[in-house]
């Protein structure tokens, strides 16, 4: 399935801030509407900016999208050539030292007899 949320997000906030856009625009010398908020036209700054939010949704969502494709696969995906420093292609050092060394501490320990 090859919905992304981000599509029909960015269509509703394209939506919802080009109306607001367009009625800040139309009431934008009526100062009684915006008397409540001393006189800032909150529908065209807030349509202004959900519809530029939206745009980013729905860009972000209708962009290339990268698949699982084993021929031709991502750029970070892409197998490099084997390492040649000896660090690197050593196998990984086993915890039997440690455990080893608790074992033993563990051992060495008097067990507990009872509380004082």
């Amino acid at each position: 399935m090859g919905l992304d949320i981000r599509i029909p997000l960015g269509l509703i906030f394209l939506l919802i801030g080009g109306l607001m856009s367009v009625y800040g625009l139309i009431t934008r010398h009526s100062a009684d509407i915006y008397e409540k908020s001393m006189g800032i036209n909150l529908n065209l700054t807030w349509g202004l900016l959900m519809f530029l939010f939206g745009a980013i949704m729905y860009y972000v969502g209708r962009r290339q999208k990268w698949q699982d494709d084993p021929v031709n696969p991502r750029p970070w995906e892409k197998p490099t050539a084997p390492a040649t420093d000896p660090r690197l292609t050593a196998p990984p050092r086993q915890l039997s030292t440690l455990t080893g060394f608790i074992e033993k501490i563990y051992t060495r320990m008097p067990a507990p007899t009872g509380y004082p």
